[in-house]
Parts: C-alpha cells; structure tokens; sequence
C-alpha cells in the first residue's frame, strides 16, 4: 500500500536522529529541516535541529529553534533547559537563569537544571542564589559530584575555604566512582591547591 505522510515523516525524522546520533550534524540538519518544511510544528524535529546548530556553534539559529520548540510543543521542559544552556554559554546570565527557572517551574525535579542556573547565579556574583541552587541539586542526586565541584566554587568565592575543601573532596570521590577522569583531574587539581592555600607574600 502506498506510504502515508505519516510515514515519511516517521522515516525523516529517525533517519534525522540516527545521523545526528553518529555526529553527522550536517545530514542531520538536512532531514530535520525536510521534515519542518513539512510539518512546521514538529517541535521535537525544531529542538533537536536546534541542538545541531549549537553543536556546530550556529548558536543564532540554535536559539530561533529552541524559541520555536518552546512556543509548539506542549511540554517545553527540554527546550527551555536547551535555550538556557546557549544562554549560559553566551554570557547572557539573566536569560539562563528564566530560562532554567522555566524549566523548574515545569519540572521541579531536575537536577541539572539547577546545577546550571546555579553555574549563572555564580557568574553573575549571586553567590547565594548560586548555593541555593547547588544545594537543590545534591538534594535531588545526592552522587551528583559536579554539584559538589561547583559549589566547593562557589564557597571558596565567599572566602570560606574550609566548605570549599570539604565539598571538593567530596566530589572527587564520587568522580572516582563515576569514571569521569577528566573531571576528576581538574577537581584533584584544585582540591591540591586549596589544601596549599594562599602563597606566602614576601
């Protein structure tokens, strides 16, 4: 029997995210848009496009996509945590954090959602707003052990060296459970140079 619309879409859009699975962003992007011409509010199809574009650093139309997901589809959560992730890496703090703040209303229980607001409270000096937020991811994955590097970062910016110590610490042994060496070699870094402390001034 001949294949509906449906159909094709359903092919498009898996032929789409097996690409982009392999890191084929280009033809990822291609079938993804092919799709979109043909259904405009497939916001799922704008997002993961979106998603594209940032990983190819495009991040002007990443943004247009994410705006539009956020706009289409009936559950935003993903594309607001998206968008807020661009903002973030773009320096526009204020907007991550409504963006992320969007999300939470939505879906209280993501910890990633507030390590990443907390990363834009702390680059915009709002130091306990950025605990806050730390504190909320912990709480919801109590082996999240970036939250525990982020906030050991943002205590050592309020000067209290010994909270900054005791949260490093304990992220760098739950990194060493999580096999993230990367990780756990900035945060071993830095746990050696707060043990030192400050170098003696002559």
């Amino acid at each position: 029997h001949p294949r509906t619309d449906l159909d094709n879409a359903t092919a498009l859009f898996n032929r789409a995210t097996t690409y982009h699975d392999l890191g084929d962003r280009r033809r990822a992007i291609d079938d993804y848009s092919r799709l979109l011409d043909r259904h405009p509010h497939h916001s799922v199809a704008a997002n993961n496009r979106g998603v594209a574009y940032q990983e190819l650093g495009l991040v002007d139309r990443a943004g247009l996509d994410f705006s539009t997901a956020i706009l289409q589809a009936s559950d935003p959560v993903i594309a607001y945590g998206n968008r807020g992730w661009l903002q973030l890496t773009q320096g526009r703090y204020a907007a991550a954090i409504k963006d992320f703040s969007q999300a939470l209303a939505l879906q209280p229980q993501l910890p990633l959602a507030y390590l990443y607001r907390g990363r834009a409270q702390q680059r915009g000096s709002n130091w306990a707003a950025a605990l806050t937020d730390y504190d909320q991811a912990i709480a919801q994955l109590p082996s999240y052990g970036l939250a525990y590097a982020d906030r050991s970062s943002a205590y050592e910016a309020m000067g209290d060296r010994q909270r900054a110590l005791e949260n490093l610490g304990q992220a760098r042994i739950l990194l060493q459970g999580q096999g993230d060496r990367r990780t756990l070699a900035v945060v071993t870094r830095k746990l050696r140079s707060l043990e030192q402390g400050p170098s003696p001034h002559p």
